[in-house]
């Protein structure tokens, strides 16, 4: 529901991108009255774009294999608005299959690694393969949690009450509902935000075209006096 949220918050940036480009287009043919150098300057946008867009939806799948989703995940975290988004929703679905496979009644070396592979995350996925060894050793996934940045004080702290409590079952269900919120709410404000940075950016590129186009054509006209 909130990822139709943001496709339908981000139609009108893209349109208006669209826009932008024949514009911008149509003024680079007035300067040389060249249709096929009209088209060629707006694929040269265009398809890049789409490139990247289907090449970064690929890549979120899975298709290219975890080097590759890193690197999206990585680039996730530093477009301001967007990290918190991909960690919380993580952790919920971390802590949603967690949850389903600890009442289950699989080993919990097991049920934390398929768990990691649900919740989408490589970094959560590689902590968690590390840990083998360690939990073979008599460590705890509590103790194994709290020492890894990958979860948040919170998650830590609920997940190991849970564990000495013998009531992990429970934490791991409030886990799963706090930071899927946290994460809904995140992407609802990433889905308000973006359209309007977009916009605002696509709105500085025609203002420097235009400026630019009628600079140049003055400029023309001067030199002819």
């Amino acid at each position: 529901m909130l990822s139709r949220t943001v496709i339908a918050e981000m139609i009108y940036p893209a349109l208006l991108l669209h826009v932008a480009v024949l514009l911008l287009g149509f003024v680079q043919f007035v300067k040389s009255w060249n249709t096929a150098a009209y088209f060629a300057w707006m694929l040269t946008i265009l398809i890049p774009l789409y490139l990247l867009t289907f090449f970064t939806v690929l890549v979120v799948q899975g298709k290219f294999g975890d080097k590759w989703r890193a690197l999206v995940e990585r680039f996730c975290k530093v477009i301001p608005g967007l990290g918190p988004v991909q960690q919380h929703l993580a952790l919920a679905r971390l802590a949603l299959a967690l949850e389903a496979l600890v009442a289950g009644g699989y080993p919990i070396l097991r049920a934390w690694t398929i768990a990691a592979e649900a919740s989408g995350s490589f970094s959560i996925k590689r902590t968690v393969s590390s840990w083998q060894h360690k939990l073979e050793s008599g460590e705890t996934p509590a103790a194994l949690v709290q020492q890894s940045p990958e979860f948040p004080e919170l998650f830590a702290n609920l997940y190991a009450t849970g564990e000495m409590s013998g009531k992990l079952d429970e934490a791991l269900q409030k886990l799963s509902e706090i930071y899927q919120e946290e994460g809904s709410r995140a992407l609802r404000t990433f889905a308000k935000l973006a359209p309007r940075i977009i916009y605002i950016l696509v709105v500085i590129w025609v203002a420097y075209h235009i400026v630019r186009f009628w600079v140049e054509y003055y400029g023309g006209v001067l030199k002819e006096f």
